[in-house]
């Protein structure tokens, strides 16, 4: 199959995503022990005074930790309607990102006239409907989130299935970003676009690729 990319040019502009300035405040953490608990490490051993310092750290890192257990690793393969938790990354910042792709929608070669070139001709998009929202505050502080640069719609066979690439607004695949001021887990659903000129090479999947990322070269993969 001919795989040559078409380049479709909307006259609205590319689309990008909306940077927040941020800034982040260190603080020290105290620890402050119950009353009875100094009373009884007053009565206690010098031994006994330098173990429960160690535990104390024990918990403190096995719950500082616990996070980042939650991040889908690298290469993980997903069906539609699950959620992997990303990190993403745009223009030197990064933060974590929730992606869950809900369906997938054949469209019509005849939505391809918008584009008014009679390269389409013979080519069927389809649309995959995508959900994605911050997941920590490092997303947050990017500002308006739009993920569609990181997501490729996907053949069976694992390949990328971005045979025209779309720079503007589509009214029929909207690609939409997220709010400037959403907070962690506020929802927005976008649209990301594949198309086919082979009736037996269906769209049926997606990944996730950002850039400068792990992802770049191992990418989390849906499949319906």
């Amino acid at each position: 199959m001919n795989k040559k990319k078409l380049w479709a040019l909307l006259g609205i502009g590319a689309l990008g995503l909306s940077l927040a300035a941020c800034s982040s405040d260190e603080g020290e953490d105290a620890e402050e022990a119950p009353v009875a608990e100094e009373t009884e490490a007053e009565q206690e051993a010098p031994e006994t005074e330098e173990e429960t310092p160690a535990e104390d750290d024990a918990v403190e890192d096995e719950g500082g930790s616990a996070p980042a257990g939650d991040v889908t690793a690298p290469g993980t393969e997903l069906a539609f309607g699950e959620t992997a938790v990303v990190e993403f990354y745009y223009a030197g910042e990064s933060g974590l990102v929730e992606i869950t792709p809900v369906g997938i929608t054949k469209g019509d070669p005849a939505d391809m006239a918008d584009f008014d070139d009679p390269q389409m001709e013979g080519i069927t998009p389809y649309y995959i409907e995508v959900e994605f929202a911050p997941a920590d505050d490092a997303a947050v502080a990017m500002g308006s989130l739009n993920v569609n640069g990181a997501l490729d719609a996907l053949y069976e066979d694992g390949e990328t299935a971005n045979l025209v690439t779309v720079i503007g607004s589509w009214d029929k695949c909207k690609s939409e970003s997220g709010s400037s001021d959403a907070a962690v887990g506020d929802t927005t659903t976008t649209c990301v676009p594949g198309f086919s000129n082979n009736d037996s090479q269906a769209v049926t999947g997606l990944q996730f690729d950002s850039r400068e990322t792990d992802y770049e070269e191992n990418p989390v993969v849906w499949t319906e």
